[in-house]
């Protein structure tokens, strides 16, 4: 799994988008970039979730997992999810 910490969330056309922190920017290979760093977290088109985020868990019925769902974390300034990448 893996953390990927976001700061702003927009929905548009295209889908769900998260604005990264810099240090998750970073983190995932994005250091060298100057200004924001975005990722599509749901694809609207063809409609398939790409990053689960907690306000949209929340409202989806509880789905029976092998394991523990993925911990949330979230603070005023700065959200993330913890991703378990099978």
């Amino acid at each position: 799994g893996g953390s990927i910490a976001y700061i702003e969330k927009i929905e548009n056309e295209d889908g769900k988008w998260l604005r990264l922190t810099d240090e998750t920017a970073v983190l995932y290979g994005h250091g060298n970039v100057s200004g924001q760093v975005w990722c599509l977290a749901y694809h609207q088109h063809l409609r398939r979730e790409l990053i689960p985020i907690a306000s949209d868990i929340m409202d989806r019925p509880p789905v029976r997992r092998q394991e523990d769902p993925p911990t949330l974390h979230t603070s005023s300034t700065q959200q993330s999810v913890i991703i378990d990448a099978n």
